[in-house]
């Protein structure tokens, strides 16, 4: 049978608004009797229905994050630094897995809104501008995106300066031929700057130097693996190979095994993120690292503090990195 606020009121003898100000932290309570009202809330074992609490404070202490795929190692660090951050300030998560399809991210939003989360972070979405523009009305909202929305903070990674750190690592080592692998779906979202800051990199070293890419539209170790395989085939001279994310980078390095190239002394391997994964290969896997546990936690504390301060302002963050050079990456095999 359901506990509710009668209940404990009965139980303590006073009154049922009493009994609300304590639950919802409002007005002022003797010590004393907020201490009985809390004492018969954990004895009789009662749970606050945040909708009807939500009617009264104007908050229902939830956040709603919408993810494109849970399977993308990329996410699991970002999730967890936003609920370590919602948890710490009395919030707490929905995560909503849209299984990269940029309608369910819209449906989710609309969900959400339903119910009456306080505020939404959009991470790694597969949505356009003017789609995300949209699912920012009218909601706080963070969004992990490399596009401005004008309604909304986002949080920008710096790809082209990673871009062109790994660039500078692989022209530091002697190679003047690469390829480079990219995510296909990134090209609708505006999200090419790492491939740019690469590209850069080689352009400034002089005529001589080149990348050639190859593009596959769903990032799979399986389809990075295939199209490593073809860049190879079509250009004898390439002696580094760079991945979109690291997940492209570990279907590079399986191309590698499958051609009979050892990593790196016939060929440098190079991916983006640094995911768990990455550090754990053999060899070990070069790649240019985002600090994800922090940037959950900072998308979420800045969702909160616009929830809090009801402020209305909006930011747009940059989100820096940093290489990390493990064995995959060495100096040309020329």
């Amino acid at each position: 049978m359901k506990v509710t606020l009668k209940d404990v009121a009965n139980l303590t003898g006073v009154s049922i608004k009493t009994v609300s100000r304590v639950v919802n932290n409002q007005g002022e309570i003797g010590e004393e009797t907020r201490i009985r009202i809390l004492d018969a809330i954990n004895q009789l074992g009662y749970r606050p229905n945040q909708l009807a609490r939500g009617l009264i404070t104007g908050r229902t202490q939830a956040i709603g994050v919408i993810i494109p795929d849970i399977t993308d190692p990329f996410f699991p660090e970002i999730i967890l630094g936003a609920e370590n951050a919602a948890s710490e300030r009395g919030y707490n998560v929905f995560l909503c897995n849209a299984n990269r399809e940029p309608t369910l991210e819209l449906k989710y939003v609309d969900l959400l809104s339903q119910r009456q989360v306080d505020g939404l972070i959009i991470a790694g979405s597969r949505l356009d501008k003017d789609g995300l523009m949209s699912a920012a009305k009218g909601h706080c909202t963070v969004i992990l995106t490399p596009n401005s929305i004008p309604e909304a903070t986002t949080f920008t990674i710096d790809e082209y300066y990673g871009g062109l750190q790994i660039g500078e690592h692989l022209l530091s080592l002697g190679h003047c031929q690469i390829g480079y692998v990219e995510g296909g779906w990134s090209k609708s979202n505006n999200a090419q700057s790492r491939q740019i800051g690469l590209i850069k990199s080689f352009q400034d070293a002089g005529s001589s130097h080149s990348v050639k890419t190859a593009s596959i539209d769903l990032v799979t170790v399986d389809n990075a693996c295939q199209a490593a395989k073809d860049l190879l085939k079509e250009n004898r001279t390439i002696t580094a190979l760079v991945g979109y994310n690291d997940v492209v980078a570990l279907g590079i390095l399986q191309a590698c095994r499958d051609l009979n190239l050892q990593v790196p002394k016939d060929i440098s391997v190079v991916g983006f993120d640094d995911i768990p994964e990455a550090s754990r290969q053999s060899p070990s896997l070069t790649s240019f690292h985002i600090d994800r546990l922090k940037l959950g936690s900072d998308m979420m504390n800045a969702l909160l503090d616009e929830i809090e301060k009801e402020t209305g302002d909006h930011a747009r963050i940059m989100v820096h990195g940093h290489l990390i050079p493990r064995k995959s990456s060495a100096a040309a095999c020329i």
